[in-house]
């Protein structure tokens, strides 16, 4: 079964990775696949991952899909390597046969824009610490993850310059 393939994964790999990289693991393996894919995955045909790849594009997204083909795979890979499972037949599909690649955009928003997002990011209903996220990610070009586990040390508050920047 997937779960103990995804357990044993957790356990002896992910936790050694980044604590974003961790996270991301977790969420989406124990979201799109763990409970999901019922029969053992050696006695899954190319046909049924096709299948549970496709219906994971068309209820979510295609690059949601190809981005758990690879978690997946890797998954699939340690148990294989820890002798938990012999084979599995994800192994013969390509990450360019399944969804799509995310593409990163060329556009940049205005500062007319931006004072809009920054003001109905006030008027909504988020929690402040979301929309402080948000608002600082704009304010340094961050990424969610880098504000998320920004410290106190990382920003220099008398000069008002983000530290991160000059310490790469």
């Amino acid at each position: 079964m997937i779960d103990e393939c995804i357990d044993l994964f957790l356990e002896r790999h992910v936790s050694t990775l980044r604590e974003g990289t961790e996270y991301l693991y977790k969420y989406t393996l124990n979201k799109h696949a763990r409970g999901v894919l019922k029969e053992p995955v050696e006695d899954m045909t190319i046909q049924d991952w096709y299948a549970y790849f496709d219906s994971i594009s068309a209820k979510y997204t295609p690059i949601t899909a190809r981005d758990m083909l690879r978690r997946v795979k890797a998954c699939i890979r340690f148990s294989i390597k820890r002798g938990l499972i012999l084979h599995c037949q994800i192994i013969h599909i390509y990450p360019r046969d399944v969804g799509a690649n995310s593409v990163t955009g060329e556009r940049v928003p205005s500062i007319d824009e931006l004072k809009v997002i920054w003001n109905e990011i006030d008027k909504s209903r988020c929690y402040p610490t979301t929309g402080n996220v948000i608002k600082l990610c704009m304010l340094t070009g961050a990424r969610m993850s880098e504000v998320r586990l920004m410290e106190k040390k990382d920003l220099d508050l008398e000069k008002n310059l983000d530290c991160t920047q000059r310490e790469k």
